[in-house]
Protein backbone atom coordinates (compact mmCIF):
# COMPACT_ATOMS: atom_id res chain seq x y z
CA UNK A 1 0.00 0.00 0.00
CA UNK A 2 2.69 2.69 1.12
CA UNK A 3 5.91 2.79 -0.48
CA UNK A 4 8.92 1.74 1.48
CA UNK A 5 10.14 5.25 2.43
CA UNK A 6 13.00 6.69 3.53
CA UNK A 7 14.44 9.39 0.42
CA UNK A 8 10.90 9.65 -0.31
CA UNK A 9 9.72 10.35 2.83
CA UNK A 10 12.37 12.79 3.55
CA UNK A 11 11.64 14.59 0.04
CA UNK A 12 7.83 14.62 0.79
CA UNK A 13 8.00 15.78 4.07
CA UNK A 14 10.16 18.53 3.18
CA UNK A 15 8.29 20.03 0.58
CA UNK A 16 5.58 19.45 3.19
CA UNK A 17 7.34 22.20 5.45
CA UNK A 18 7.89 24.36 3.03
CA UNK A 19 4.91 26.08 3.33
CA UNK A 20 5.03 28.08 6.64
CA UNK A 21 1.07 27.98 7.73
CA UNK A 22 1.98 24.38 7.61
CA UNK A 23 5.32 24.12 9.88
CA UNK A 24 3.76 26.48 11.63
CA UNK A 25 0.74 23.83 12.39
CA UNK A 26 3.63 21.52 13.27
CA UNK A 27 5.01 23.94 15.57
CA UNK A 28 1.88 25.09 18.00
CA UNK A 29 0.41 21.47 17.88
CA UNK A 30 3.29 18.90 18.40
CA UNK A 31 5.80 21.32 20.15
CA UNK A 32 3.44 23.95 22.68
CA UNK A 33 5.73 25.79 23.74
CA UNK A 34 5.49 29.05 25.29
CA UNK A 35 7.57 30.67 22.22
CA UNK A 36 5.42 28.54 19.57
CA UNK A 37 2.46 30.52 20.49
CA UNK A 38 4.19 34.11 19.75
CA UNK A 39 4.68 33.06 16.26
CA UNK A 40 2.86 33.66 12.97
CA UNK A 41 4.00 32.48 9.38
CA UNK A 42 5.03 36.29 8.36
CA UNK A 43 7.60 35.66 11.24
CA UNK A 44 8.97 32.56 9.37
CA UNK A 45 12.04 32.70 6.86
CA UNK A 46 13.45 29.53 5.82
CA UNK A 47 17.06 29.21 5.66
CA UNK A 48 17.64 27.87 2.11
CA UNK A 49 21.47 27.51 3.20
CA UNK A 50 22.83 24.25 2.70
CA UNK A 51 24.22 22.85 5.83
CA UNK A 52 26.08 19.28 4.88
CA UNK A 53 27.94 17.46 7.69
CA UNK A 54 30.97 15.39 5.43
CA UNK A 55 31.42 13.74 8.49
CA UNK A 56 28.50 11.96 8.28
CA UNK A 57 28.41 10.64 4.60
CA UNK A 58 26.77 14.29 3.37
CA UNK A 59 24.24 14.50 5.45
CA UNK A 60 22.47 17.72 5.17
CA UNK A 61 20.26 19.23 7.46
CA UNK A 62 16.68 19.35 6.44
CA UNK A 63 14.93 22.17 7.03
CA UNK A 64 15.89 25.37 8.98
CA UNK A 65 13.73 28.06 9.88
CA UNK A 66 14.91 31.53 11.11
CA UNK A 67 12.61 33.77 13.59
CA UNK A 68 11.52 36.69 15.44
CA UNK A 69 9.69 36.45 18.52
CA UNK A 70 7.47 38.30 21.06
CA UNK A 71 7.77 41.35 18.54
CA UNK A 72 11.56 41.27 19.05
CA UNK A 73 14.03 41.34 16.21
CA UNK A 74 15.67 38.34 18.19
CA UNK A 75 16.74 35.61 15.74
CA UNK A 76 16.75 32.03 16.50
CA UNK A 77 17.06 29.21 14.76
CA UNK A 78 14.39 25.83 14.17
CA UNK A 79 16.23 22.55 12.92
CA UNK A 80 13.92 20.13 11.65
CA UNK A 81 15.53 16.84 11.25
CA UNK A 82 13.44 14.01 8.99
CA UNK A 83 13.82 10.21 10.49
CA UNK A 84 12.54 7.04 8.86
CA UNK A 85 14.99 4.69 11.08
CA UNK A 86 16.41 4.98 14.47
CA UNK A 87 19.69 7.15 14.50
CA UNK A 88 21.98 7.04 17.83
CA UNK A 89 24.39 9.73 16.02
CA UNK A 90 21.46 12.36 15.66
CA UNK A 91 22.50 13.93 19.07
CA UNK A 92 26.61 14.32 16.96
CA UNK A 93 24.87 15.14 13.75
CA UNK A 94 22.20 17.93 15.84
CA UNK A 95 25.62 19.31 17.26
CA UNK A 96 27.78 19.62 14.19
CA UNK A 97 24.35 21.40 12.48
CA UNK A 98 24.17 23.99 14.53
CA UNK A 99 27.77 24.40 14.98
CA UNK A 100 26.96 25.34 11.29
CA UNK A 101 24.33 27.27 11.45
CA UNK A 102 26.57 29.68 13.83
CA UNK A 103 29.86 29.73 12.25
CA UNK A 104 27.64 30.49 9.04
CA UNK A 105 25.63 33.56 10.95
CA UNK A 106 28.84 34.98 12.74
CA UNK A 107 30.17 35.34 8.99
CA UNK A 108 27.87 38.28 8.82
CA UNK A 109 29.90 40.07 11.67
CA UNK A 110 33.14 41.70 11.88
CA UNK A 111 35.56 40.06 14.36
CA UNK A 112 35.27 43.15 16.49
CA UNK A 113 31.36 42.99 17.11
CA UNK A 114 31.71 39.32 17.99
CA UNK A 115 34.10 40.30 20.70
CA UNK A 116 31.70 43.28 22.38
CA UNK A 117 29.99 42.06 25.61
CA UNK A 118 26.46 42.45 24.26
CA UNK A 119 27.00 40.09 21.01
CA UNK A 120 24.76 37.12 21.56
CA UNK A 121 24.41 33.63 19.47
CA UNK A 122 20.90 32.93 18.24
CA UNK A 123 19.37 29.98 19.82
CA UNK A 124 18.67 26.75 17.73
CA UNK A 125 16.27 24.85 18.48
CA UNK A 126 16.34 21.16 17.10
CA UNK A 127 13.54 18.94 16.14
CA UNK A 128 13.36 15.01 15.09
CA UNK A 129 10.76 14.11 12.99
CA UNK A 130 10.15 10.42 13.38
CA UNK A 131 7.91 8.28 11.61
CA UNK A 132 9.92 4.70 11.90
CA UNK A 133 7.77 1.49 13.30
CA UNK A 134 10.51 1.13 15.77
CA UNK A 135 10.56 2.39 19.18
CA UNK A 136 12.64 6.01 19.11
CA UNK A 137 15.86 4.78 21.70
CA UNK A 138 18.67 7.06 20.89
CA UNK A 139 19.73 9.76 23.29
CA UNK A 140 17.58 12.76 23.50
CA UNK A 141 20.38 14.53 25.65
CA UNK A 142 23.78 15.04 24.10
CA UNK A 143 25.39 14.73 27.05
CA UNK A 144 24.58 10.75 26.91
CA UNK A 145 26.88 10.87 23.82
CA UNK A 146 29.95 11.81 25.95
CA UNK A 147 32.15 9.20 27.82
CA UNK A 148 31.66 10.19 32.12
CA UNK A 149 29.43 12.82 31.84
CA UNK A 150 28.30 11.95 35.43
CA UNK A 151 31.58 12.74 36.16
CA UNK A 152 32.37 16.33 34.74
CA UNK A 153 28.55 17.20 34.69
CA UNK A 154 27.77 21.10 33.83
CA UNK A 155 31.11 21.87 32.79
CA UNK A 156 30.55 19.05 29.29
CA UNK A 157 28.11 20.56 26.23
CA UNK A 158 25.02 19.78 26.55
CA UNK A 159 21.38 20.47 25.13
CA UNK A 160 18.12 18.43 24.48
CA UNK A 161 16.64 17.82 20.59
CA UNK A 162 12.45 17.75 20.74
CA UNK A 163 11.35 14.70 18.79
CA UNK A 164 8.20 14.33 17.52
CA UNK A 165 7.51 10.51 17.02
CA UNK A 166 4.30 10.20 14.45
CA UNK A 167 3.20 7.33 15.60
CA UNK A 168 3.21 7.69 19.04
CA UNK A 169 -0.42 9.87 18.99
CA UNK A 170 -3.15 8.13 19.63
CA UNK A 171 -5.89 7.99 16.81
CA UNK A 172 -8.06 10.24 18.77
CA UNK A 173 -5.78 13.06 19.75
CA UNK A 174 -5.05 13.47 15.92
CA UNK A 175 -8.86 13.68 15.06
CA UNK A 176 -9.17 16.08 17.83
CA UNK A 177 -6.32 18.30 16.38
CA UNK A 178 -7.80 18.78 13.06
CA UNK A 179 -5.28 20.51 10.55
CA UNK A 180 -3.03 19.73 8.00
CA UNK A 181 0.04 18.25 9.80
CA UNK A 182 -2.66 16.09 12.31
CA UNK A 183 -4.32 14.45 9.19
CA UNK A 184 -0.87 13.70 7.69
CA UNK A 185 0.30 12.44 10.67
CA UNK A 186 -3.09 10.22 10.63
CA UNK A 187 -2.50 8.39 7.31
CA UNK A 188 1.35 7.84 8.25
CA UNK A 189 1.16 5.90 11.25
CA UNK A 190 1.96 1.92 10.22
CA UNK A 191 -1.67 0.94 9.74
CA UNK A 192 -2.74 -1.57 7.69
CA UNK A 193 -4.68 -1.11 3.91
CA UNK A 194 -8.08 -1.40 5.55
CA UNK A 195 -7.20 0.93 8.65
CA UNK A 196 -5.98 3.62 6.39
CA UNK A 197 -9.08 3.59 4.35
CA UNK A 198 -10.78 4.15 7.08
CA UNK A 199 -9.11 7.05 7.94
CA UNK A 200 -8.44 8.79 4.21
CA UNK A 201 -12.76 8.63 5.16
CA UNK A 202 -12.32 9.99 8.19
CA UNK A 203 -10.13 13.08 7.26
CA UNK A 204 -12.04 13.54 3.91
CA UNK A 205 -15.49 14.53 6.13
CA UNK A 206 -14.62 15.37 9.42
CA UNK A 207 -11.58 17.93 8.58
CA UNK A 208 -13.40 20.41 7.24
CA UNK A 209 -11.63 23.53 8.20
CA UNK A 210 -8.44 22.46 5.62
CA UNK A 211 -7.99 25.24 3.07
CA UNK A 212 -7.92 24.43 -0.50
CA UNK A 213 -4.09 25.12 -0.25
CA UNK A 214 -3.16 22.56 2.67
CA UNK A 215 -5.78 20.18 1.05
CA UNK A 216 -3.36 20.63 -2.27
CA UNK A 217 -0.44 19.85 -0.08
CA UNK A 218 -2.05 16.90 1.89
CA UNK A 219 -3.28 15.25 -1.51
CA UNK A 220 0.75 15.83 -3.46
CA UNK A 221 1.99 14.05 0.04
CA UNK A 222 -0.31 11.14 -0.41
CA UNK A 223 0.14 11.10 -4.40
CA UNK A 224 4.20 10.62 -3.37
CA UNK A 225 4.00 7.97 -0.47
CA UNK A 226 0.57 5.77 -1.80
CA UNK A 227 0.92 2.82 -4.68
CA UNK A 228 -1.45 2.54 -7.08
CA UNK A 229 -4.47 0.57 -6.69
CA UNK A 230 -4.77 2.92 -3.87
CA UNK A 231 -3.60 5.74 -4.69
CA UNK A 232 -6.23 6.94 -6.96
CA UNK A 233 -9.05 5.61 -4.69
CA UNK A 234 -7.69 7.35 -1.40
CA UNK A 235 -7.07 11.24 -3.84
CA UNK A 236 -11.15 9.86 -4.60
CA UNK A 237 -12.07 9.70 -1.09
CA UNK A 238 -10.92 13.21 -0.57
CA UNK A 239 -13.17 15.18 -3.53
CA UNK A 240 -16.55 12.98 -2.57
CA UNK A 241 -19.39 13.89 -0.97
CA UNK A 242 -20.23 12.62 3.02
CA UNK A 243 -22.13 10.50 1.74
CA UNK A 244 -20.10 8.91 -0.94
CA UNK A 245 -17.08 8.48 1.43
CA UNK A 246 -19.34 6.42 2.97
CA UNK A 247 -20.35 3.85 0.10
CA UNK A 248 -16.46 4.29 -0.90
CA UNK A 249 -15.01 2.97 2.29
CA UNK A 250 -17.53 0.23 2.63
CA UNK A 251 -16.52 -1.15 -0.99
CA UNK A 252 -13.15 -0.72 -0.44
CA UNK A 253 -13.07 -2.26 2.42
CA UNK A 254 -14.75 -5.10 1.65
CA UNK A 255 -12.96 -5.83 -1.17
CA UNK A 256 -9.40 -5.81 0.67
CA UNK A 257 -11.23 -7.94 3.31
CA UNK A 258 -11.38 -10.57 0.36
CA UNK A 259 -7.88 -9.60 -1.41
CA UNK A 260 -6.47 -10.17 2.28
CA UNK A 261 -8.69 -13.31 2.85
CA UNK A 262 -7.58 -14.85 -0.12
CA UNK A 263 -4.12 -14.31 0.11
CA UNK A 264 -3.95 -15.44 3.81
CA UNK A 265 -5.80 -18.68 1.98
CA UNK A 266 -3.06 -18.98 -0.58
CA UNK A 267 -0.07 -18.81 1.72
CA UNK A 268 -1.68 -21.69 3.98
CA UNK A 269 -2.12 -23.83 1.07
CA UNK A 270 1.43 -23.12 0.05
CA UNK A 271 2.99 -23.66 3.49
CA UNK A 272 1.52 -27.02 3.57
CA UNK A 273 2.32 -28.19 -0.21
CA UNK A 274 6.26 -26.81 1.62
CA UNK A 275 5.51 -28.94 4.41
CA UNK A 276 4.87 -31.90 2.29
CA UNK A 277 7.54 -31.58 -0.18
CA UNK A 278 9.89 -31.24 2.77
CA UNK A 279 8.73 -34.46 4.37
CA UNK A 280 8.82 -36.50 1.14
CA UNK A 281 12.70 -34.88 0.58
CA UNK A 282 13.13 -36.29 4.20
CA UNK A 283 11.88 -39.49 3.23
CA UNK A 284 13.50 -39.91 -0.55
CA UNK A 285 16.70 -39.17 1.17
CA UNK A 286 15.67 -41.98 3.65
CA UNK A 287 15.36 -44.47 0.88
CA UNK A 288 11.69 -45.23 1.24
CA UNK A 289 9.57 -46.50 -1.96
CA UNK A 290 8.23 -43.56 -4.04
CA UNK A 291 4.26 -45.52 -3.98
CA UNK A 292 4.77 -45.32 0.09
CA UNK A 293 5.72 -41.66 0.13
CA UNK A 294 3.03 -41.10 -2.41
CA UNK A 295 0.55 -42.53 0.50
CA UNK A 296 2.19 -40.48 3.33
CA UNK A 297 2.10 -37.11 2.15
CA UNK A 298 -0.71 -37.10 -0.83
CA UNK A 299 1.89 -35.56 -3.58
CA UNK A 300 1.92 -36.96 -7.14
CA UNK A 301 4.63 -39.02 -8.57
CA UNK A 302 5.55 -36.19 -10.44
CA UNK A 303 5.77 -33.83 -7.58
CA UNK A 304 8.30 -36.93 -6.09
CA UNK A 305 10.12 -36.84 -9.39
CA UNK A 306 10.37 -33.45 -9.93
CA UNK A 307 12.25 -33.56 -6.15
CA UNK A 308 14.10 -36.96 -7.13
CA UNK A 309 15.98 -34.63 -9.86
Amino acid sequence: MKKDIHHIHDKTYRSFFENKEIFLQLLQSFVKETWTTEMSPEQLVEDKSHYILRDFEEAEADIVYRASIEGQEVVFCILLELQSTVDYSMPIRLFYYTAEIWRKYLKGFEKDVVKKKEFQLPAVIPIVLYNGDKSWTAPISFKDKIQRADLFKEYVNDFKYILINVNAYSKEDLVAIQNTVSAVFLLDQKIDSVEFVDRAGLVATTFKALSEEHKLKLKDWLDHVIEEPLRQVVLDLLEASEEEVSKMTANITKTLQEERKKAIEQGEVKGKLQGKMEVAKNLLDMGLEIERIIEATGLTKKEIDGLKQ
